[in-house]
């Protein structure tokens, strides 16, 4: 046999071990307690880690000890696109730890931030539920990660009671209807408001009875459709944007913002707008709205930019536009769209453009019509707050993003002759005035000027950033004298650090001077932190940063010698400044910034390979379209987390899951040693556990509705 033939037959051979030893095991296999449950061993037996991944907390006895203050419990299950995924969980434990539940759909490149789902936080009690649901499962879907949130004290404990994921039909798109005539009831009735808002009566819901000020007009109610499309108004009216859809794309509750969840702003989770993340700032829902119950508001403290965010899926070239109302005070508020490349707003931002500005009370903002680059795949759309004192507060209301049709082309006026002007002292009243610029001042007109370009709390000239830092030493003993945080002066000048200032959350050091050359770096350290002669070290002059940086998440800032922030961000379980954070480094590891010349975003921190004191850092390659955010009713895929590759596709004991027959789909187009090293983990724990005692029968169904 020739030799390429025999090398044909080896692979074929791999692939076919691959496969045999994903085959389930037979009727013995574990399955989940009831059906339609997709989840292996939702009653939590012994022995959990079968099914389960404990990360922090470890069994004991009947119950859970938390060996970390931050832990997780997750599970990874079958799911596809389009369908709807409803999840729960039942937990009980002490006082002093908190829960959240959270769901997470990948593809075969990493995580789809925008789609990941949240439940609010909540204090354990003697039998406290948790739900999550999200109507269709993105596009890409290949498998859904189940994830219990947990933090407390060190050797609390928890019991974990049943967990359930169930899949149905997704939310199918409505039937077009005709456009009521004005003889018909404009006003949503009292029963499908009703409807909207039931099972919102749990903590962190709102209320279900109607709003009659939501009132849209019947002539210019668009049909609804799952990307609805807005009218073209030609008079801003103060009506909500776009109406609700018949089929709500979120919790009960909500109106539809266009692409974007929750843009009405009316489902709230511990007393914060669900589905909104936010760069810097208090975020907070309001009663003073626009419309409706309530509001989306961001407070200020700082002369910083600051923002809400969320990301969403775009097609290159395709119109699309930004409206909301907004209302501030010590500050302007805009809108801003930046453009990614990335599938889920994750990277270095592209093309962005923004709203006119607008402070006092209520008014209405609106980018006008942006076509998205051809290179785009996705867009944040950004409600902004520049202040302009250290207080400052901007309200947003009835957000809408959604495509739109292109405008049409501006006319270019035809040039009439005229007589050349005259240079007498009243020549103005003789000199031709120039066409005023058109301008759009509601959707479906001419796009506006070009968009002012907002200064966000990014890089300016004298400005210095923070791009790396060691808040966990490997060093034993106590870590602060050993901690160490890396600024980058990316202006065209020299920066001195004399009389700037470093903090954490809980206190400050002034640095004395070192100068930092443009594009240099500089290391502000603790007083036992050593590095290479060639580093140019600032030692903070207490010995410690701050109080001394947290181990599982803390607050930087930077401010300079007028006490302005000129840079801040915030980690692990600490939300000040990052909402979702990125990920708290563990022992020995540094958190990085990928662009310091970027703006300020948790997506572009992450753990770097190596600790780079005083150099550009580097970072493990990193998976297209992985990613704070974004998009979710609480901390999205974290910003900055490890590698896709850390998802463990497991089995229960004996098999009987579809997930491993998805991966071989997923990678059938992928070569043999490709299948072999992305599958090597998996195979192994599932032969391990093949080789383990049947698991006890399962228990009862899924828990009965709140």
């Amino acid at each position: 046999m020739p030799r390429s033939g025999r090398i044909i037959l080896l692979l074929l051979a791999c692939l076919a071990i691959v496969t045999a030893s994903l085959l389930p095991a037979g009727p013995g296999a574990r399955r989940a307690a009831a059906e339609g449950n997709l989840l292996e061993n939702p009653a939590f037996q012994p022995p959990v880690d079968d099914a389960w991944t404990l990360n922090g907390l470890e069994p004991d006895g009947d119950a859970f000890r938390l060996t970390l203050d931050r832990a997780t419990v997750s599970q990874v299950a079958p799911a596809a696109p389009g369908n709807r995924y409803d999840a729960s969980v039942r937990i009980s434990g002490q006082t002093g730890v908190t829960a959240r539940l959270r769901l997470e759909f990948w593809k075969t490149e990493g995580p789809i931030a925008a789609a990941t789902v949240s439940s609010p936080e909540y204090q354990l009690s003697a039998n406290l539920r948790l739900d999550v649901m999200t109507p269709s499962a993105p596009p890409g879907t290949l498998f859904a990660m189940f994830v219990i949130e947990l933090r407390g004290q060190a050797g609390a404990t928890v019991g974990l009671v049943e967990a359930s994921l169930v899949e149905s039909a997704g939310n199918p798109t409505p039937t077009p209807t005709p456009t009521p005539t004005p003889a018909a009831t404009a006003t949503p009735t009292p029963a499908a408001d009703g409807d909207a808002g039931a099972g919102d009566d749990g903590p962190g819901g709102a209320p279900g009875a109607p709003t009659p000020t939501r009132t849209p007009t019947p002539t210019k109610t668009p049909t609804p459709t799952k990307t609805p499309t807005p009218p073209r108004v030609s008079t801003p009216r103060p009506t909500p944007t776009m109406p609700p859809t018949a089929t709500p794309t979120l919790p009960p509750g909500s109106a539809s913002g266009g692409l974007l969840r929750n843009g009405d702003f009316e489902v709230v989770q511990s007393g914060r707008p669900a589905y909104w993340s936010k760069v810097g700032g208090e975020l907070r829902a309001s009663s003073d709205a626009y419309e409706g119950r309530y509001a989306g508001c961001l407070d200020s403290d700082t002369s910083s930019t600051k923002w809400l965010y969320q990301a969403v899926p775009v097609a290159g070239g395709a119109w699309y536009e930004a409206v909301a109302w907004a209302a501030a005070s010590g500050g302007d508020a805009f809108l801003r769209v930046t453009w990614y490349t990335s599938a889920d707003g994750s990277g270095t931002g592209g093309d962005q453009a923004d709203s006119d500005p607008a402070s006092g009370g209520w008014t209405r903002l609106a980018t006008g019509p942006l076509q998205a680059p051809p290179d785009a795949r996705s867009a944040r759309v950004r409600l902004m707050l520049r202040p302009g004192s250290a207080a400052a507060t901007a309200c947003f209301d009835d957000a809408w993003f959604g495509e739109v049709a292109e405008p049409p082309p501006t006319p270019t006026p035809t040039p009439r002759a005229t007589t050349a002007p005259t240079t007498a002292a009243s020549g103005a009243a003789s000199t031709p005035k120039p066409s005023p610029t058109p301008r759009s001042s509601s959707r479906g007109q001419s796009p506006p000027a070009p968009p002012v370009q907002a200064q966000a709390a990014g890089p300016s000239s004298g400005s210095l950033r923070i791009t790396e830092f060691m808040s966990d030493p490997p060093e034993t003993g106590r870590d602060a004298p050993y901690e160490w945080v890396e600024l980058f002066n990316p202006g065209p000048g020299d920066v001195d650090l004399a009389g700037w200032v470093i903090a954490d959350a809980a206190s400050s050091d002034t640095l004395p001077s070192l100068v930092i050359p443009a594009g240099g770096y500089a290391v502000v350290a603790g007083a036992a932190a050593k590095f290479d002669p060639a580093v140019p070290v600032v030692r903070v002059p207490d010995g410690e940063i701050g109080n001394g940086l947290g181990n599982t998440g803390d607050v930087l800032r930077l401010r300079d010698p007028a006490g302005r922030v000129v840079d801040e961000l915030s980690f692990g379980a600490r939300t000040d400044v990052f909402d979702p954070a990125p990920p708290a480094p563990e022992a020995g590891e540094t958190l990085g910034l990928r662009d310091p010349l970027a703006e300020p975003d948790p997506g572009l921190w992450a753990v770097t390979s190596r600790p780079t004191p005083g150099e550009p850092n580097l970072f493990p390659a990193r998976q297209s379209g992985a990613v704070a955010g974004a998009t979710s009713a609480g901390p999205a895929a974290s910003p900055g987390a490890r590698p896709a590759g850390t998802l463990r596709v497991e089995e229960g004991s004996g098999g009987g899951s579809v997930v491993p027959w998805m991966v071989l789909g997923g990678l059938a187009g992928i070569s043999v040693g490709m299948i072999g090293a992305a599958l090597a983990r998996p195979i192994r724990r599932f032969l391990e556990r093949r080789r383990k005692s049947p698991p006890p029968s399962g228990s009862g169904g899924p828990p009965a509705a709140s």
